[in-house]
């Protein structure tokens, strides 16, 4: 019998698509107004002091860091505060080639965040990478060793969106051709002209 576990979300304020599912999230929730999307030195610290304290007052077993900005805030904050299993899932990374994302900084300041990056994954006991690809990416900057990393793919429940024949019409589509599909936001990083073209 599978042992029941209790879950809590601690969160920024950014609203939008993303804020819309914290209706569904069961258990309760922490919202930051100094966990941000941009980097701020001064709202970072104050976010990380803030998290060190929620989880030396909270003691979760686990605490599992999403997205590169805030994972790297909570994977440290977790560590100092001396969480036994400290899971960081960075969903790609700021440093891959050709990434396009708003407001990472390029030079001397992107090689103090892979510094940054580096401590945050040593204090991490476990990461996650999308694919082969980004976990290859990940081990030629050497920001952990390889044993901390497992590749989890993104999963979608492909079956929800496969279309009946008499859908494929509606469409005009005949079913001769592949039918491609996308979701995410529309913005730079994400790619979708690369999909088009």
């Amino acid at each position: 019998e599978r042992k029941g576990f209790e879950s809590s979300l601690v969160c920024g304020p950014e609203a939008g698509a993303e804020g819309s599912l914290l209706s569904e999230v069961q258990g309760p929730v922490t919202v930051l107004s100094h966990l941000q999307r941009e980097i701020s030195p001064r709202a970072d610290l104050r976010a990380a002091v803030t998290l060190y304290r929620l989880f030396r007052r909270e003691r979760p077993h686990i605490v599992h860091a999403h997205t590169y900005k805030a994972g790297v805030v909570a994977a440290m904050a977790a560590r100092w505060a001396g969480i036994r299993g400290v899971v960081f899932t960075p969903h790609g990374h700021i440093f891959a080639e050709g990434s396009r994302i708003p407001g990472v900084p390029s030079g001397p300041r992107l090689m103090a965040l892979r510094e940054i990056t580096r401590i945050a994954q040593r204090c991490a006991h476990r990461i996650t990478a999308l694919s082969r690809v980004d976990l290859d990416q990940q081990l030629s900057l050497r920001l952990a060793p390889p044993s901390k990393y497992s590749v989890i793919r993104n999963g979608i429940e492909v079956d929800r969106f496969q279309r009946a024949p008499a859908d494929h019409a509606r469409w005009g589509l005949n079913g001769a051709r592949p039918l491609l599909g996308t979701i995410g936001r529309l913005s730079e990083e994400k790619g979708h002209d690369v999909l088009i073209e």
